[in-house]
């Protein structure tokens, strides 16, 4: 697993729209986003399919893509910290 150096030089790359950063960002962070969603979905709609949840995960993609939404992270490095610092979970 990269460092969050590589980490934050990717999200620079495709901020800078690189079709294989772009690519390399998605087998980076696929996993992750797909259960963060996963989680989220279940939590609001359990009753929702695999199938719907992954339509929201290609969405959001589509929408990170599109919208060019790792330009608009300020700090990518900082965000990158918080995102891997552990978070007590409330009871």
């Amino acid at each position: 697993m990269p460092g969050l150096t590589a980490i934050y030089n990717l999200i620079q790359r495709c901020a800078n729209g690189e079709p294989l950063a772009w690519s390399k960002f998605i087998d980076h962070f696929s996993r992750l986003i797909f259960f963060a969603i996963k989680t989220k979905i279940n939590k609001l709609c359990p009753n929702l399919s695999e199938t719907d949840i992954y339509d929201i995960y290609q969405q959001v993609f589509l929408s990170i893509w599109q919208k060019q939404k790792l330009k608009s992270i300020k700090n990518p490095k900082r965000t990158l910290e918080s995102i891997a610092t552990p978070r007590p979970v409330k009871a």
